[in-house]
């Protein structure tokens, strides 16, 4: 986080639903430690939203965590393209 979040524009954390993960909320605490502009929110499809939602078409977004995290997001931003939204 140290490395990359100060090159980010916007910060959203999320819980995966995984036994595992880390929450949300905590990683948005230490990510504001980076960062003066971190959200957490509360699921995959609201982070999607939210950072579709901001970008153009000059924007990168980037995501960070477990392949079963990943997986979950890119089912989501898929389903979103197919949306249309």
């Amino acid at each position: 986080m140290r490395i990359m979040l100060p090159m980010a524009y916007q910060v959203y954390t999320v819980t995966p639903d995984h036994p595992r993960a880390m929450n949300g909320q905590a990683l948005a605490a230490e990510a504001g430690k980076y960062h003066g502009k971190v959200s957490a929110c509360s699921t995959v499809e609201q982070a999607v939203n939210r950072a579709l939602f901001h970008a153009d078409d000059r924007t990168m977004i980037l995501a960070f965590g477990s392949l079963s995290y990943l997986r979950q997001l890119r089912e989501t931003v898929k389903e979103k393209m197919e949306d249309g939204k």
